[in-house]
């Protein structure tokens, strides 16, 4: 140990004096490695084509320019990797400048060397944490945070364990006598937990004022006392009197385990307590008279084929083996829960069974709960602009290679523009390429050749395309497919550097944005603590938060959208070289409203909407509400200035006077109740989402724990008629409904996510499909021709009132995808589990609460469809 020691402080010793640090010399080691490499493979390469290439160009300096080749060939540069310093060059004969003979490639050492001295000297952010009372300053916090609730927070101890909701509902629908204790619980109507477990998590309350003021009314109290027995102990100091075991006084444990259901898992536990005399005969006479009349029915059919001499193929054995197997299992009480002298609860040996597979199957829902938890919370940090650190900075790099990679396709461009002639590349082929495209992305001409009016080239390297005919022969010419990779490359590149620049700026502007990362810290602290308390059954908060987060617009990136979406529409009509109407363009302060309103006005036709309208209506023509119009517009106006002056007064009079001769217009009140009636359909429209996954969420998990109930009460019953019948399959399907129903908190969880999925998929799927579907309608109404009186007699009504019916059947349609989205979204959340198993054919509708229900609701509904 100490030779390896003495040996390791030579090394450094001898490091030090050739003035170089530990890291260089291994950073040399390895460039000494990796140039022997690749001088290697180069020169393995060169002999491979010895018959083209002479030797590699750009050794000492960067360059991207195809190798020099030997004499009767020439080459043209196909493409160019930058960050690689590699080149691809088509080689052609010198006599036959048409033909290419072979594709080759030049490395450019220096290329790489200088990309990597760019990244490596580029200026980078540092953590800019301070101290403060937020426990969210970045994105690595938050796994603190995490951290913090499912490390900690259910944390209460060695030997103890703390009880979440679902564990609690199926441990109390269940009577789990090693959790609950089951007497207490029913003699004292009260939730009892046995020594070990617990309901309350490490959350507490304290009362500081009514601490403060017993800490007040004490005080004299105990200077007195401790005036008079201090000189009896020798103590000289007084305690004090806020000491731990004061505070601990006005501090109480919260738990919302506890307040959720008791009363009801209480009450199933009074029932089975008194329901299991009467399941004690329901088993009894099962037992002495289905089970006896099924054995002798059984003998009897065996001395019948018996005499008359016919086959019987049934296995008697394995049918009583399997018979006495599952009355033991099934049917007959193993467990007696004593309530007291004369009640007690009898469980079988499968309600023991069953129970740790339900409890493992919950267990799993709450784990998909927390990952569900922690991608929402990951999701949205980064979306305001709070990312790693880590990621800011590789992103800063990855733009710094961009910006470099930039300059070298520019100067590419730049070769190409002064090559070709880019008129007439754009005339014959540019056009079927794509739109406002130059160049094309193949060298192969035939595929264009349908499109140059009948004139015939083997190429695009002649007079036609090319700026001077001697080019033709230009040994490093930049190809045409090199021109189109240039283009598009620097055209993606600058998507990309707008996009790093957004991440980047992002991160800044978030830093600075206390309020923001407040809200965010409060809605992480609140979700983690839901998912270890409610476990599960949190999703629904969450999801319903994400849809009231989203409406409010409060997580929003300080720097707007990423995606300016009317932006992105005039850039597609851009594009494509047309035009839409002024109202439909809808970009002025004349048409915008107009636009505004018919897009709208279909929400007028939902329900409750013309009486919402009709009270507004109302409102604003009572005298009453015009005072108090004039009052709010009035405050509005001098609330625009603090310069109390003559003007201010004269402007707030002029306005107030102008509301009031509004609001005495029939039209003008008609016109505003239709646009508040409008907002307030809008504003409902918005929030049903919530009421949609809340009421299916919570109607999926009741039916989750109906089912556990059922299951758990009909099992002896369902044994003995499968035994009567000898249907050993029903005994399976039974069984195999136990493991569904053991994860269906999981699939919960799964169909909750997939409703979020499907809503932020409608919005944007909405907005993509219906808005490109109307444009072609939009450009054709603007191209009407009124040129002539007869064109204009015939097509008049069609330019003025067109655009008018397509805007508000635009937004007719954004609107019923807006109801449909909401109806999927209700869907997916009660019914995602069940189709999750209809897919694989794993469910057994029969079994199936929610099914079971709505396939006889329909049965009893389905007499009156049918015709006379």
């Amino acid at each position: 140990m100490k030779q390896n020691k003495l040996i390791l402080t030579l090394v450094l010793t001898v490091i030090s004096l050739f003035g170089a640090t530990p890291n260089e010399i291994i950073e040399n080691a390895e460039n000494s490695v990796n140039n022997t490499v690749e001088n290697t493979v180069v020169k393995k390469y060169l002999s491979q084509n010895s018959q083209y290439i002479v030797d590699m160009v750009g050794k000492d300096n960067c360059q991207y320019s195809c190798p020099t080749l030997k004499e009767g060939y020439f080459g043209r540069v196909a493409s160019v990797d930058p960050q690689s310093g590699e080149t691809q060059c088509y080689v052609y004969d010198s006599k036959l400048p048409d033909k290419r003979v072979a594709t080759v490639k030049n490395i450019s050492k220096p290329c790489v060397q200088s990309f990597q001295n760019l990244v490596k000297n580029a200026t980078t952010l540092t953590s800019t944490k301070t101290k403060s009372e937020m426990s969210l300053e970045s994105y690595e916090d938050l796994k603190a945070i995490e951290d913090k609730y499912y490390k900690n927070y259910g944390d209460v101890g060695a030997g103890r364990e703390f009880i979440n909701v679902p564990k609690y509902m199926i441990a109390g629908l269940t009577v789990d006598e090693e959790i609950i204790d089951v007497p207490s619980t029913i003699m004292y109507n009260q939730i009892t937990l046995n020594s070990g477990y617990t309901l309350y998590p490490n959350s507490s309350n304290f009362n500081e004022a009514d601490f403060k003021e017993k800490i007040q009314e004490n005080q004299t109290w105990y200077k007195n006392l401790w005036d008079n027995a201090k000189d009896l102990v020798g103590l000289y100091d007084l305690p004090d009197p806020s000491s731990e075991s004061e505070r601990v006084e006005y501090s109480n444990l919260v738990s919302p385990v506890k307040a959720m259901l008791t009363n009801s898992v209480i009450f199933i536990m009074n029932f089975l307590n008194e329901y299991n005399d009467v399941m004690l005969i329901a088993k009894t006479y099962v037992l002495f008279t289905v089970v006896p009349l099924t054995i002798g029915l059984a003998v009897l059919s065996k001395i019948t084929k018996l005499v008359s001499n016919v086959n019987d193929l049934e296995d008697i054995t394995e049918r009583i083996v399997l018979g006495i197997a599952t009355m033991f299992i099934f049917f007959f009480s193993t467990t007696n829960i004593k309530i007291d002298e004369e009640n007690k609860i009898s469980q079988t040996s499968f309600h023991q069974i069953i129970r740790p597979i339900l409890y493992k199957g919950a267990y799993l829902g709450d784990l998909a709960g927390q990952s569900a938890t922690k991608a929402y919370l990951k999701y949205k940090l980064r979306e305001v602009g709070i990312a790693p650190l880590e990621v800011v900075n590789s992103t800063i790099k990855e733009k710094v290679k961009l910006e470099n990679e930039q300059l070298i396709y520019s100067s590419i461009i730049n070769d190409c523009g002064n090559t070709y002639n880019t008129e007439a590349l754009k005339q014959y082929i540019g056009v079927t390429v794509g739109l406002n495209q130059t160049y094309p992305p193949s060298e192969n001409l035939k595929r264009y050749s349908s499109q140059i009016a009948g004139d015939t080239y083997t190429n695009f390297y002649n007079k036609t395309f090319l700026k001077s005919e001697q080019l033709i022969r230009t040994h490093n010419l930049s190809s045409v497919s090199l021109c189109y990779q240039a283009e598009r490359s620097y055209l993606e590149n600058k998507e990309k550097i707008k996009d790093y620049e957004y991440l980047i700026k992002g991160y800044e502007l978030s830093n600075q944005n206390n309020g923001m990362k407040r809200q965010l810290e409060l809605l992480a602290n609140m979700q983690f603590r839901n998912d270890v308390e409610l476990g599960f059954a949190s999703l629904p908060l969450l999801a319903t938060t994400s849809v009231f987060i989203d409406n409010l617009g409060v997580f929003e990136n300080p720097q707007g959208d990423r995606l300016d979406k009317e932006q992105m529409l005039k850039d597609y009509r851009s594009s494509g070289g047309y035009k839409v109407g002024d109202i439909a363009e809808g970009d002025n302060l004349l048409t915008k409203p107009i636009n505004w309103t018919l897009s709208n006005l279909s929400y007028t036709m939902l329900p409750f909407a013309s009486g919402i309208q009709n009270t507004i209506y109302k409102l604003l023509k009572n005298e009453d509400s015009h005072d108090s119009f004039r009052s709010i517009v009035g405050n509005a106006v001098e609330s625009f200035s603090s310069l109390k002056t003559g003007i201010f007064g004269i402007a707030k009079e002029l306005v107030t006077s102008l509301s009031s001769k509004l609001l005495a217009n029939e039209n003008v009140v008609q016109f505003l109740s239709i646009f508040i009636s409008i907002l307030i359909m809008m504003y409902l429209v918005s929030y049903l989402p919530i009421i949609a996954i809340a009421t299916a969420s919570f109607s999926v998990i009741f039916f989750y724990y109906l089912s556990i109930e059922i299951y758990y009460l009909v099992i002896p019953f369902l044994i003995a008629f499968a035994f009567a019948t000898s249907q050993s399959e029903l005994i399976k399907n039974f069984m195999k409904n136990g493991l569904i129903l053991a994860i269906k908190p999981l699939l919960i969880v799964v169909s909750i996510v997939m409703a979020l999925f499907a809503k932020e998929f409608f919005e944007t799927m909405n907005y993509a499909l219906v808005n490109w579907q109307f444009e072609p309608m939009f450009a054709m109404t603007q191209s009407v021709d009124l040129s002539s009186f007869s064109n204009f007699k015939s097509n008049i009504s069609t330019y003025l009132f067109a655009d008018f019916g397509l805007i508000f059947f635009k937004g007719f349609l954004i609107l019923a995808n807006s109801v449909i989205a909401i109806i999927v979204v209700f869907y997916l959340v009660l019914n995602g589990a069940n189709m999750i198993l209809d897919m694989f054919g794993v469910r057994d509708a029969s079994f199936d609460v929610q099914t079971s229900i709505g396939s006889q609701v329909d049965g009893k509904t389905s007499q009156w469809n049918t015709p006379i």
